[in-house]
């Protein structure tokens, strides 16, 4: 079996709330469909746009491991800090795999279609916020 890390979350992300509990059996359930040994998942600090745990997870990651986001939208919210993931991840050649969409982002192609995923997801939130505050506008107003 392959040797792999879990990443799961103690806060919401994009606008999501998942129990830890819940995280960690969509991860082991997944590492053990792919063959994955999970050894443990780390949990990200519950701080908005905290991503200490992250790097931290990076750093003991070796050359050619595997990491499991519970999700794809667990990658960083600001754009530059997901560009310092992708440099680590592609200098150290480690695989991210995604448990609950099952994605792989493990090279430059595989990282615009996150992009592109995660760019989707944010103009989504905008118009929803937006929807809801017309919404309320029209009826106090």
């Amino acid at each position: 079996m392959t040797p792999a890390k879990g990443y799961i979350f103690s806060r919401s992300f994009f606008g999501q709330r998942v129990p830890q509990r819940v995280q960690n059996i969509v991860v082991r359930d997944f590492a053990a469909q792919k063959q994955f040994n999970v050894s443990f998942s780390s949990v990200e600090y519950c701080h908005t746009g905290s991503t200490a745990i992250l790097e931290s997870l990076l750093d003991a990651t070796l050359p050619e491991e595997v990491i499991i986001f519970y999700s794809v939208f667990q990658f960083p919210e600001q754009p530059g800090t997901r560009e310092k993931l992708y440099k680590v991840m592609s200098k150290k050649r480690v695989t991210i795999h995604t448990a609950l969409e099952g994605l792989i982002i493990s090279d430059s192609e595989s990282i615009q279609k996150l992009e592109s995923l995660i760019a989707i997801k944010g103009y989504h939130t905008v118009v929803e916020h937006t929807l809801l505050s017309n919404i309320l506008d029209f009826k106090l107003g």
